[in-house]
């Protein structure tokens, strides 16, 4: 097919040059100027989209030193049949010349700018993403794609400036930063709703959220993220870029890569996991015949959590440990769905940075403690999907 397509190409160059034959031809008459479209680019094996939302405190540094590291692995010809797309906005980039751009990083490390947008929309609109996303597949057609969502973030807290159903007064959480200005998990499963990526990499804070995978898992393969905070250093681009343009794409070495880094270094702490999306219904439904028996809340305290305050992201495997202590074969047949989720889990001894705790207890997902009723209105935890067709059995 690809030779098809190149033969196609050489015929179209052909014709704009005027060197094919006529079969109506008059040597007195004058050619008429060919105008030609601009060829359609040739589809590659993977195209690989980063969004970096910037514009906050990690921006000007550490998105400089990621974009650094993605132009050494191009020159290392990591991309293979592949192309790195960018899309970014930087620190207080309105002020400016180049604000919300998407661009290339070629194989010589070099940047090809692709789209410029206006200031108009944040990077973390819905509308902003939605017109990035839809230029990446106009410019950059794939056989595969996978998506990095590079910012802060907060996981399932679902009460985001730009998710349009949400007052204007409302607490600024979810994915991104931009200013003031979050997206709230349900506004990015709207914006990814109808699209489909073979992994997507949250390299942000508190994504490996079993809440934040099922509301998505309908437009992934496979999710990559962090129970806990993540080092502001972030994924270690130079090292995993060339698993995830592997012909047979590696999401969990392309992981490692990273956690391995953090883990040496024994300082600020990682946590890191890999997750199958189409085993999350079979976790759900186990998970739901479990709330159904409505067993007692654990103690607060008593549950690894990945945050110092807040009762916002506990270990998975241990709650469920917790509420099933009298129940060993339903606990056996959870940790066996739970199993065939988690392709991948790593955790330091302990998380040092904004947070400081041990990790006695990582399995690669967390989730939200209803202790109370009152719990399941918490930042909008009864919006989301995970709420509606599991969590709210706890409740009834």
């Amino acid at each position: 097919m690809k030779k098809f397509r190149y033969i196609l190409s050489i015929v179209a160059l052909m014709v704009c040059a005027g060197v094919m034959p006529s079969a109506c031809s008059d040597d007195n008459d004058e050619p008429e100027p060919t105008v030609c479209p601009e060829p359609e680019p040739e589809p590659v094996n993977r195209v690989v989209l980063v969004y970096m939302s910037a514009n906050n405190n990690l921006g000007g540094y550490f998105d400089r030193n990621d974009l650094d590291e993605m132009k050494t692995a191009a020159k290392a010809g990591h991309f293979g049949d592949g192309r790195l797309l960018v899309f970014h906005h930087g620190l207080n980039a309105e002020e400016t010349a180049v604000g919300q751009r998407l661009f290339e990083i070629l194989p010589d490390g070099t940047e090809k700018t692709l789209a410029e947008y206006d200031g108009g929309l944040s990077s973390v609109s819905m509308e902003r993403m939605g017109q990035v996303l839809d230029d990446a597949e106009r410019l950059a057609p794939a056989d595969s794609r996978g998506i990095m969502f590079w910012s802060h973030a907060d996981g399932w807290l679902n009460t985001g400036f730009e998710n349009p159903e949400e007052p204007e007064g409302a607490a600024p959480r979810g994915f991104g930063q931009d200013g003031s200005k979050k997206m709230s998990i349900s506004a990015l499963g709207r914006v990814l709703e109808g699209r489909y990526f073979d992994f997507i990499y949250f390299d942000c804070c508190y994504m490996a959220s079993v809440e934040v995978m099922y509301e998505l898992r309908e437009s992934a393969g496979l999710f990559a993220a962090s129970a806990a905070e993540l080092p502001a250093d972030g994924a270690r681009y130079h090292e995993a870029l060339r698993y995830l343009f592997a012909p047979e794409l590696d999401l969990v070495s392309a992981v490692k890569a990273s956690f391995d880094f953090y883990e040496k270094q024994n300082s600020s702490g990682c946590t890191l996991s890999v997750v199958r999306a189409d085993a999350l219904d079979r976790l759900a439904a186990v998970t739901a015949g479990i709330y159904d028996l409505r067993p007692a809340q654990p103690q607060k305290g008593t549950v690894q959590q990945f945050q110092n305050s807040g009762n916002n992201y506990f270990d998975f495997d241990d709650y469920m440990e917790s509420l099933l202590v009298d129940h060993p074969g339903l606990y056996a047949d959870w940790k066996d769905a739970l199993g065939d989720a988690v392709l991948f889990q790593g955790a330091t001894e302990r998380i040092n940075m904004v947070n400081r705790f041990p990790v006695l207890r990582h399995c690669g997902l967390t989730t939200h403690i209803l202790f109370t009723d009152k719990d399941a209105d918490k930042q909008g935890y009864s919006s989301l999907k995970w709420y509606r067709d599991v969590a709210y059995r706890l409740n009834r």
